[in-house]
């Protein structure tokens, strides 16, 4: 078993940035998501102090 924890079961790297629906895909947009949610959160809470 590979000690690298970044690879799934295929050995395809999970934080590669490859272009396309794929999983990896998935998890970055799920982390543009979230920062774009974090930043619109800030920017609002921020703005009415």
């Amino acid at each position: 078993m590979s000690s690298n924890k970044n690879t799934e079961i295929n050995g395809q790297d999970r934080n590669a940035f490859i272009f396309g629906l794929s999983p990896q895909a998935e998890i970055w947009n799920g982390r543009l998501a979230m920062i774009v949610a974090t930043y619109v959160l800030l920017h609002n809470v921020l703005r009415i102090i």
